[in-house]
């Protein structure tokens, strides 16, 4: 009787996890379609749910991350964009403790962070300046195919340009030699 029970048990376990993986697959699979889609609005509550399921997927807090800061720039009042910039910075960075050579979760985190540093003043857009450097070099090192990273990387170049001198002293006093080797190449 005891083992009846037991082997129903393991059976029913098995089935309810293989059916909710498959789910899970389903879901990733419809998200990544609406992603690739440009349809923020549609993958990001997929996201969502998927992330409530398995909060330690890469896969998830990536595409998570990446659809909340494209949908906050398109779709959100300005009055709660920079939640949506925070919350994806944060899984960004979740993603990135979970697999430091994901090359999507370096590139989200800048993202995030470049969307923050649009919005913000001169003091956190100097101290955001070395760490989306930071990440969008790890991740062109781990992926030179990923367009997104070039592009906001020519973004910060053109950002750091456009600094006044006041900002330009403090970066050559504050950060590292990379910063002032920038500059250099720009004059």
């Amino acid at each position: 009787m005891k083992r009846t029970i037991l082997s129903f048990l393991i059976i029913f376990v098995k089935l309810t996890t293989s059916s909710i993986a498959q789910n899970n697959e389903e879901l990733f699979s419809k998200a990544q379609k609406f992603k690739s889609a440009y349809n923020y609005r549609e993958a990001l509550p997929l996201y969502q749910l998927l992330l409530k399921g398995d909060s330690s997927n890469v896969n998830y807090l990536t595409g998570a991350s990446y659809c909340m800061t494209k949908f906050s720039f398109y779709y959100s009042p300005e009055t709660e964009k920079m939640k949506y910039y925070i919350s994806a910075g944060y899984l960004a960075r979740k993603a990135i403790k979970l697999s430091e050579t994901n090359a999507e979760g370096h590139y989200v985190y800048a993202l995030a962070l470049g969307r923050i540093y649009e919005n913000a003043s001169s003091k956190v857009k100097i101290a955001n300046a070395k760490a989306i450097k930071t990440q969008l070099d790890r991740s062109i090192t781990l992926n030179p195919k990923i367009a997104g990273a070039h592009h906001i990387l020519g973004r910060w170049h053109r950002a750091i340009a456009g600094f006044n001198a006041v900002e330009k002293l403090m970066i050559n006093s504050f950060l590292e030699e990379f910063l002032k080797e920038a500059l250099i190449k720009m004059r």
